[in-house]
Order: C-alpha cells, then sequence, then structure tokens
C-alpha cells in the first residue's frame, strides 16, 4: 500500500501531504496513544487509512481474518476503527473540524471482499479499497477524493496558506521552505515517519552526527534521506556487508539520487589502501591503525562532502575514526571540521567485548552530537519480537539455558511468531515450504520473505558431508540465494535465501529463521548473537524452525 499510496499521489494533480505509521499521544479507548496507517491531507480534506493485510472476510455483519487457515473474529470493525481514529484527532484538536474536512477509508489489498453484499455494512462500500482496485489502474488518491466530496457537505476548498499551517502543526520541525509538492513528496513521507524532532533539528543544525538505535528503529532509513536532502553535494555511504549495501544502493537508483556513491567499508579501504579487513578479527586493531594512517595520510585532496557510516558497529574497530578524520579535511582533522553521519548497535556488534566497541564509538562521540533512537518504527507484532529477541542475548551460556529460553518461547502465544522442533533436514525442508505455502496464500506472493539459516549450519565434520545449507540449498526449483544481483527480489515463485550475518542490516516482512537447538560451531556469545540477528530482521512475522539434530 505504501508504494501505490505514494505513486498515485504523486500523480494526482493536487498536492497531497502523507504520514505513515504515525502515533499520536492522545488518549482513546483507555489507551494513552493511537497509532494510524496512513494520514493523508490535501485541499479537499483529510483522509485516515485503515489498512488490514491478508483474506478478510465479512459473515452475518461480523469481520474475520485468516490466519494459517483459521477465520478469527476481529474485536471491532476495520472501518468503526479509521471512524474512532477520526474523531479521536478532532476531538483532541489534532485537527480542527471547522478548518477542515476529515473522513476515513479502509484498504483491503489482499481481499476481494465486497461488503455491499451485507445489508449491515451497505452505506459503507464506497469507503472501501479492495484487491480488485488495487491490482487496477484505478488511483488510490482518486478514490480518497471521491470519498471526501460525496461526504462533504461543503464544496469549499482550504488555502494553501491554510493547509501549509496544518501541516506545520503536525511537523512542526520540518523548515517551511521545503515545499511538498509533486517531486518532494517522498522526501517528506522519510521524513514525517521519524517522530524523534531534536533529531530532526539536530540532522538540520550539526555537520557531525553519531546515532544509536536498536532493530526497527529507522536507521538506515533516516540515512537515505540524507544522502536526498543533501543531493546537491558528493557522498560516499559505506556499510559491511554487500546485501545491504547492494540495498541502499537499488534504493538511491529508484530516487534517481547519483550524487552519493554506495560501498562496502572493506571494498573501499582495499581500493585506496589495498588493505584487506576481517570483521571476525579482534587482535588486529593496531596493524590496522598503523596501515590506514600512514596510507591515507598521504590523500591530499578531499574528495567528498560527507560520509555515512552505518551499521558502524561491525567496523569501528577497522579504522572508521581514522577515515573520518582523514578523508573529510585537506588537514586531516576530519573528525572535528568534516560532515558525517555514523549509525551503530552495539547489541548487533559481533564480538562487541572483545572488540572494545565502546571505546572505538567514543573516539566519534567526542566530537558529533549524539542521539539515541529509542521507538520501534515497525509494526505492534515486530515490537513482541524484538522485545523476546533481546532475551537470547541475555541467555546463560549452557544448553540448559537455551533450551529454557526456546521453551518460553513455545509456550507463549506471541503474535506474529511461530517455532517448531524437527527430527531431521528432511522434516525441515517440508517445514519451510508449508510456511512459504501460507504465506503465498496471505500475501499473494513471496518477494517479501525471506529465509536465513544460522551460519552453524555450514560446519562439516568431514570434507565430502554436505552441510545442513548445502542439503536445504539444494531446493533449487523452490529457493533462489539472495545475491547483489537478486536483491531486488523480481522473482514472486522463488523464495530467497541467506544466512543470518549476510543479511545483518536488512529487514523483511516475514523471515523464515533456520536455527540448530544447540551450538555446532560458534561460541556461545557468536552463537546467541546470531539469533538475535535473525529475529529482530521481521519486520510482520517471524517462523522459527529449530533443528534438533545435525
Amino acid at each position: 500500500m505504501y508504494e501505490r499510496i505514494v505513486r498515485d499521489c504523486e500523480a494526482s494533480p493536487l498536492t497531497w501531504y502523507m504520514w505513515y505509521d504515525k502515533t499520536f499521544n492522545i488518549p482513546y479507548g483507555g489507551q494513552n496513544e493511537i497509532q494510524i496507517d496512513f494520514l493523508l491531507i490535501c485541499q479537499e480534506g483529510a483522509i485516515i487509512v485503515e489498512v488490514k493485510g491478508g483474506i478478510i472476510e465479512l459473515i452475518r455483519g461480523f469481520f474475520y481474518y485468516s490466519y494459517k487457515g483459521v477465520l478469527r473474529e476481529m474485536s471491532r470493525t476495520p472501518f468503526k476503527q479509521a471512524h474512532d481514529y477520526k474523531w479521536a484527532l478532532l476531538n483532541n484538536g489534532i485537527l480542527n473540524k471547522d478548518q477542515i474536512f476529515v473522513d476515513y477509508v479502509c484498504a483491503f489489498p489482499h481481499s476481494t471482499l465486497d461488503i455491499s453484499r451485507d445489508s449491515s455494512q451497505i452505506n459503507l462500500s464506497h469507503k472501501l479499497w479492495n484487491k480488485l482496485d488495487q491490482d487496477s489502474d484505478n488511483s488510490f488518491a482518486d478514490f480518497c477524493l471521491s470519498v471526501i466530496r460525496k461526504n462533504k457537505r461543503s464544496k469549499r476548498i482550504i488555502s494553501k496558506t491554510e493547509l501549509q499551517s496544518i501541516v506545520n502543526s503536525l511537523a512542526p520541525s520540518i523548515e517551511d521552505r521545503y515545499k511538498y509538492s509533486l517531486t518532494s513528496l517522498r522526501e517528506v513521507l522519510d521524513w514525517l515517519q521519524i517522530d524523534n524532532l531534536s533529531i530532526l533539528e539536530g540532522l538540520r543544525k550539526n555537520p557531525r552526527i553519531l546515532i544509536e538505535g536498536g532493530p526497527g528503529t529507522g536507521k538506515t532509513t533516516m540515512a537515505k534521506a540524507f544522502i536526498k536532502r543533501h543531493s546537491g553535494l558528493k557522498g560516499l555511504y559505506l556499510c559491511w556487508t554487500g546485501l545491504l549495501a547492494s540495498k541502499v544502493r537499488l534504493d538511491l537508483d529508484k530516487e534517481r539520487l547519483n550524487s552519493c556513491t554506495v560501498k562496502t567499508f572493506n571494498n573501499y579501504i582495499k581500493e585506496i589502501t589495498n588493505i584487506e579487513l576481517n570483521i571476525k578479527s579482534d587482535n588486529s586493531q593496531y596493524d590496522v591503525y598503523k596501515l590506514l594512517s600512514k596510507e591515507l595520510s598521504k590523500i591530499t585532496k578531499v574528495d567528498y562532502d560527507y560520509i555515512i557510516i552505518d551499521e558502524a558497529q561491525d567496523v569501528i574497530d577497522k579504522g572508521v575514526d581514522i577515515v573520518l578524520n582523514e578523508l573529510l579535511s585537506s588537514q586531516h582533522n576530519g573528525l572535528k571540521q568534516g560532515r558525517y553521519l555514523v549509525f551503530y548497535d552495539l547489541e548487533q556488534g559481533y564480538n562487541n567485548v572483545s572488540r572494545n566497541l565502546n571505546e572505538n564509538i567514543n573516539k566519534i562521540a567526542k566530537y558529533a552530537a549524539c542521539f539515541i533512537l529509542d521507538e520501534n518504527k515497525r509494526v505492534p507484532t515486530n515490537k513482541l519480537i524484538v522485545e523476546y529477541a533481546n532475551k537470547v542475548l541475555s541467555v546463560e551460556h549452557c544448553q540448559e539455558a537455551f533450551e529454557l529460553y526456546l521453551d518460553s518461547l513455545k509456550g507463549n502465544d506471541i503474535a506474529g511468531l511461530t517455532i517448531s522442533f524437527h527430527d531431521n533436514v528432511r522434516e525441515v525442508k517440508k517445514t519451510i515450504k508449508e510456511h512459504t505455502k501460507h504465506l503465498f496464500q496471505y500475501c499473494g506472493e513471496i518477494s517479501s520473505t525471506t529465509l536465513l539459516i544460522h551460519s552453524d549450519f555450514k560446519y562439516k565434520e568431514n570434507e565430502d558431508d554436505d552441510s545442513v545449507y548445502d542439503i536445504i540449498a539444494e531446493m533449487e526449483s523452490f529457493l533462489e540465494v539472495l545475491s547483489e544481483k537478486t536483491i531486488e527480489r523480481k522473482s514472486k515463485e522463488l523464495l530467497a535465501f541467506t544466512t543470518i550475518l549476510k543479511y545483518k542490516g536488512l529487514e523483511d516482512n516475514n523471515i523464515i529463521l533456520v536455527i540448530p537447538a544447540s551450538k555446532i560451531k560458534s561460541s556461545w556469545d557468536n552463537f546467541l548473537f546470531e539469533i538475535y540477528v535473525g529475529m529482530t530482521r521481521a519486520i510482520m512475522n517471524l517462523d522459527i524452525i529449530i533443528l534438533k539434530s545435525n
């Protein structure tokens, strides 16, 4: 829906403003906040959009959703939910009904449901956008306009000044000089997802920014928004994994943003110094620093106006401070005088204790404005998944404690999470197919699902044996290795797969995670760390498949 709404609003002759997954801290139904899927505003009015994915059914006036083939009744109808959100905004003064007309619609993009067949819902059929609309050439912007015009008593269109006043009240930290017309709508979408106004101000005022944030807090999204905001400058984006670099490069290409070069940190360092780095190396930091300092000090020309380091916990001890210091200033004083944006999450740092990550972060923190992103921007189910993923990091390093943790996952009915145990690889392969088939029925395609396999499954006792990873990969007619060439995920029939560590920094709506019931090759630290990374890649649904024996 996100892409469809953006596309249709950009093509509309009207200028639309949009807030996505917007949280309002106002009382409603015994809660202290409401979370609206989409809020769209133009000169003719405002529309609240309530989106329900998957298969939706209407039986005798009651709405049901399908979960793993079982129909479950919704506690309230989507239309009632959107209606209540409308009045929550009006009654709490977020929007003023005397200033702008407010209405609501529902979108079921995966369901062909026609609610006009049920007499209890007949008056709301004009407010429903379903799969038939989603698959057609109809404009979602025009659909919203038709609802506004049908229900609005007055034909009054508010002025651009009044519209700007409403937008400013909802996003007070966005400067007025940025006019959100057709060509800049996507920039607005990126920026308005970030509720931390102090960070927005920091990005505007400070040339040197250090941001800490956990999974789902929007670090990479903010990096891409930063690149767009500084499209007139020449930038360099660096991260550790090739898949993340390829995804960012693809996103920037789609936006026609060619002012920022995207590379992996290792490839870039090798390119300019012929030094090859290794993330698992924890005893060669002095040598790396010595070599980098020697080679980079020879550079006298500043090639980039800014540098972004994403997922810096993976490279922070590999000379990030030297790169910033030497490459952002001809006087080799870039840490103090250059422009840079560094994102990190110590919880996702490989061997984070032995690598002294905190000490290395502090080398940059001395000269940068430091912020913490502490709000998970993903859906509520993901917040629960991340909560349980955090617990794996504190599991005692022994088999008994790990088994107790797995039992706690299985014993709790966690929305969006399933867990299953299997005795052999054949069962694992069968379960992967079953989960994929279900997700295909639920979502209509599998390009938003990724299979992640624990790297311990690449281990084999004898060279002539096949590893568990190799055996799973044999499903060639069903699977596709996720690589820098296939990152765009054009195939809707093949399930993309890779190891957990290669997928660091990326995310997907649905993750199928295959892990061993006990560590095989890794240390306990790294074994549990990798499971944490895998679990936190899921935006909506996480299916954990556990193999009891290797």
